[in-house]
């Protein structure tokens, strides 16, 4: 992998140096130390591999930050999804909310198809080109956002370089206030799949920004049919319609199993372990659905 880019860095010396110390970020108070080392307003543009895996962006992104400085955006996230799945079970995955491509990229890998949705038209040229920098053949970019029915929806961001905060929700969810940014396609999830022959359908990965409901309720079919795992992120705009256990077994057409994605730190590794969800009360965070036999 490594012959498929040519690595670029940032001119900020900084920056060089903080990603060379990546492998501390396990570290408590790491993260604060970096902040105030590499502050928000940097800028520069990179491409480099992390884990046999290209990447490129640029340093005031807040993702593509994470993917620099720290080798990586959600990966001990993504290595507990993948270790939900046995091997023969890892055909197709969807990506709904996939932004620049990091967790497509990712689990192109591991399966033998990523479809990835992204409705927000300033990020497909940069998923694009994270594609193909790994010369991936088996991860396909849908220029549209999943739903419960099929229209033009007004899509809403705020200001700043966190391009991961666009959503077709409405509601109020960030420090600072959203504001329409345009309109954007939406499609029944369901219908839209079929329609392309997407199938044998084992995981989905869910980051909407509020949107997860109804994205749920367009793929009810498909979720019956595959009954795939289901990786769900709850925040503050989902908890508005999803904020106890019943409400989130009502999205689903099976009996589920739910476990929340909790954070700890061993030693000087930060980990991810998987808590069964056993209080009616949920909290933000990130969620596995797994169908019960």
């Amino acid at each position: 992998m490594g012959d498929l880019i040519c690595q670029r860095h940032p001119a900020l010396k900084i920056a060089r140096i903080l990603r060379g110390l990546r492998f501390l970020r396990g570290v408590p108070g790491w993260r604060y130390l970096v902040a105030m080392l590499s502050p928000p307003t940097l800028e520069g543009e990179f491409c480099i591999i992390n884990d046999g895996v290209g990447f490129c962006g640029f340093l005031e992104s807040h993702i593509d930050r994470e993917m620099y400085l720290f080798g990586g955006y959600e990966s001990e996230h993504i290595e507990v999804f993948l270790r939900k799945m046995e091997r023969q079970n890892r055909r197709t995955v969807i990506d709904v909310g996939a932004n620049v491509g990091t967790h497509s990229i990712a689990l192109s890998r591991y399966f033998e198809q990523v479809h990835a949705f992204e409705p927000n038209s300033g990020l497909w040229g940069r998923f694009e080109n994270n594609v193909k920098v790994n010369r991936f053949s088996n991860t396909f970019l849908h220029k549209v956002g999943l739903g419960s029915s099929d229209g033009n929806l007004p899509f809403y961001n705020v200001g700043g370089n966190n391009l991961g905060l666009g959503t077709f929700s409405d509601r109020d969810q960030y420090d600072e206030p959203i504001a329409i940014a345009g309109t954007a396609e939406i499609v029944e999830g369901d219908s839209y799949l079929q329609s392309r022959g997407i199938e044998r359908i084992d995981a989905v990965k869910i980051d909407v920004q509020g949107f997860e409901p109804l994205v749920l309720h367009g793929l009810r079919k498909t979720l019956l049919r595959w009954r795939p795992i289901v990786w769900l992120e709850i925040g503050q705009a989902t908890m508005s319609e999803v904020s106890s256990r019943g409400d989130l077994e009502a999205l689903f057409p099976f009996r589920i199993t739910t476990l929340l994605m909790v954070d700890e730190r061993r030693f000087m590794r930060r980990k991810v372990r998987l808590q069964q969800v056993d209080a009616e009360h949920l909290s933000p965070g990130n969620y596995l659905v797994v169908p019960k036999n």
